[in-house]
């Protein structure tokens, strides 16, 4: 191997560096459990609205529904991890049980950027790692959390 291929593996390592963001998640369960996971998907907001044509200026106004959606959105969290956590507390985490005040925060290189807030959920599916004795913490392969909506909260 020649110079040149070494230091074309530097430049490619350092572009990777580069392009790698330092952001963590972390996510409360209540006041009891605080779980960091690798990967937090579907977060999204939405809101019921009709719109309304003008007839004769040709312009549209948004009404805003206040009814209720008859659909519940769901929050897919993978790859979790919690050092010293009592195991019981994760053992609660199954299909069927129900999940209150839980929030999610976003830190960017150690600071909280945005925090989104489900007030209340279900756990629709949940799987865990191998069991491993020479491991301290304890991991969520992948859990989805059914809720009827979430909003983002001022950091």
């Amino acid at each position: 191997m020649g110079e040149g291929d070494n230091n074309m593996n530097t430049v490619k390592q350092e572009t990777k560096d580069e392009l790698v963001p330092a952001y963590t998640f972390e996510v409360y369960f209540g006041n009891q459990l605080k779980v960091g996971f690798a990967k937090v998907s579907n977060i999204g907001m939405g809101e019921d609205v009709d719109l309304i044509p003008d007839g004769d200026e040709g312009e549209i106004y948004m009404r805003r529904e206040k009814r209720h959606r008859h659909h519940a959105n769901y929050i897919v969290l993978e790859r979790g991890m919690s050092t010293g956590t009592d195991d019981k507390a994760i053992r609660d985490f199954k299909p069927g049980v129900h999940l209150y005040n839980v929030m999610i925060m976003v830190h960017l290189n150690g600071e909280a950027v945005r925090m989104f807030s489900i007030e209340t959920g279900v756990v629709t599916r949940c799987s865990f790692s191998d069991l491993d004795a020479l491991r301290s913490e304890v991991m969520i392969r992948r859990m989805e959390i059914q809720h009827m909506g979430i909003e983002e909260v001022t950091v």
